[in-house]
């Protein structure tokens, strides 16, 4: 009885640190993979509505 309890103690901290870094390399990996951001430089202030659409194009 007392291998069992140790045996399910040691596999339930192995798949919660096995889960833990498969979690963390996952956010890194997205956040490498992430797109550029626009270019909003060419934005002036009090541009019209219209233009100000145009310039970076519709939203995704």
């Amino acid at each position: 009885m007392i291998a069992t309890l140790s045996f399910l103690k040691i596999a339930r901290i192995s798949a919660f640190l096995l889960l833990t870094i498969l979690f963390c390399g996952c956010s890194v990996f997205m956040a490498m993979k992430g797109k550029p951001d626009a270019n909003l430089t060419m934005l002036d202030i009090g541009q019209e509505r219209s233009i100000v659409i145009v310039k970076p194009g519709p939203a995704s």
